[in-house]
Parts: structure tokens; sequence; C-alpha cells
């Protein structure tokens, strides 16, 4: 839609009992890379390409979460075929925020439903 302004993104969001911090940088990286997650022992932390929006802001956004939800709950160690930082958790990660935003943008209802949902829950 044109002239519609993007919503504000968070700063921090709560991914299990961890606040993960967001920042917006110019991310020094391969061209393709427009976000990327640092997990240490103190948290996880997100940094977003500053000069993302619309679709690819809100997808690589989503990305980086699902790595923090990951980590979050697939510590290393883990006896689960997917391993936290390998190729196959960035397939995976990269396929779920992509289909996540197409079934939401193709399916308002749906989306508002999940949402309706969870507030119900809380």
């Amino acid at each position: 839609m044109a002239g519609t302004k993007q919503p504000e993104h968070p700063d921090v969001l709560r991914v299990s009992f961890r606040d993960v911090e967001i920042e917006f940088v110019p991310l020094k990286a391969p061209e393709d890379t427009w976000g990327t997650h640092t997990v240490e022992a103190d948290g996880i932390s997100i940094a977003l390409e500053e000069s993302l929006e619309g679709l690819e802001l809100t997808q690589t956004s989503l990305h980086e979460t699902f790595h923090a939800i990951i980590h979050a709950y697939m510590p290393a160690g883990t006896t689960r075929n997917l391993k936290p930082g390998d190729e196959c958790e960035e397939a995976y990660v990269d396929a779920i925020a992509t289909g996540l935003v197409q079934v939401f943008r193709d399916n308002p209802d749906y989306l508002e439903y999940v949402y309706r949902s969870i507030k119900q829950e809380s």
C-alpha cells in the first residue's frame, strides 16, 4: 500500500525468559545478509540492516527471531537432529520466516485469529 507508514519495530523482544535486544545498524557483511543474531552466555541479540523496510524488514526480523527462539528452546547439546548454528537451522528458519510472512499476507483473517487467540489467553 503506497503511503502506508511502517509500524515502529520494537527494540526488545521477550523470548522465553530472555530479553533479546534488537539494533538497526549498517551491516558490513555479504550483500545478501540483512540480519544477524549473536548468542552469548548472557543472552541473545539481533542486528538488522538499517536500510530494510516493508516486507523485507518483516521477513528478516522474523527470520532472526526464529534463530533466537531456536537458541532459547534448543540449547547446545540438545539430542534433537537440528543443531543451533548449522546449515539445516538456516534452511528451516528461512523457510519458516518466508512462509509465515506469505501465509499472514495472503490470509489476514488467519493473522487476526492468531492474534486474538493469543491475546485472549494472556
